[in-house]
């Protein structure tokens, strides 16, 4: 069982890092589905997939320091994941509303006029068990769940120096603030070890928010798409509290 760390403002990837990697095989997210299907992901297998991504983007997508990534996806066990690449390669994160010009825009299907918004388009399938697209794509467009696993289990690129990225409607978004600043919502006040479950109503960027506050405080996050899965026999299940 690990001990919380105190959140600070503006974390750095490295700092979520430490937090995840000193976990090491207990869990960091539990996603319940819409099918039924529960995904849990360890510390470890969260930074095996952040790596991944990275790698994708970079290698892909020419991401560097510094870029803006669109993220065009619902609350969703990939989601997160997708995040912590783009935040492992350097890139800032957009969500929500933010007209600006992005290097790589992130979705669940191409547009309706198949027309690319971005430089690069990468589209992610949610399917449980979707190892693809299901369907045809524009040959320009990456296939996320296809291709993901192709590439290395460590990030091959430069480490990110900067503080995480994140925008909400074109508006910064100050993480490693919550906790700190809330009384009721920090690890120091909760059991180590036990999962966070946020609220299905927040939108991308707050769940993301509560995800790094939740990681550097040495707990997990318990995301749904439907606050109705969220029973009390779960939350014992889980030993799960809910998240102010």
């Amino acid at each position: 069982m690990t001990s919380p760390t105190a959140t600070t403002p503006d974390p750095r990837f490295s700092d979520l890092e430490r937090a995840l990697a000193a976990a090491g095989p207990a869990p960091r997210l539990i996603w319940y589905g819409s099918a039924g299907d529960r995904i849990e992901l360890s510390g470890a297998v969260l930074l095996n997939w952040a790596a991944k991504t990275a790698n994708l983007l970079v290698e892909e997508c020419d991401v560097e320091p510094g870029a803006a990534v669109r993220l065009a996806l619902p609350v969703h066990w990939r989601t997160l994941a997708i995040a912590l690449g783009a935040w492992q390669a350097g890139a800032d994160l957009r969500t929500g509303a933010d007209a600006g010009p992005v290097a790589v825009h992130v979705d669940v299907a191409p547009s309706a006029d198949g027309e690319l918004r971005a430089d690069q388009d990468v589209v992610v399938a949610l399917g449980a068990l979707d190892l693809a697209w299901p369907g045809q794509l524009p040959p320009d467009v990456l296939d996320y769940a296809a291709l993901v696993r192709s590439f290395g289990d460590g990030f091959g690129g430069d480490p990110a120096s900067g503080p995480l990225g994140l925008y909400r409607d074109g508006r910064s978004v100050a993480l490693g603030e919550s906790a700190a600043d809330e009384p009721g919502t920090g690890g120091s006040v909760m059991e180590p070890g036990r999962a966070r479950a946020l609220d299905p109503a927040l939108d991308l960027a707050a769940t993301l928010e509560a995800a790094v506050d939740a990681w550097l405080d040495g707990v997990a996050v318990l995301i749904t798409d439907d606050a109705e899965r969220l029973t009390d026999a779960v939350l014992a299940s889980e030993r799960a509290v809910r998240a102010s």
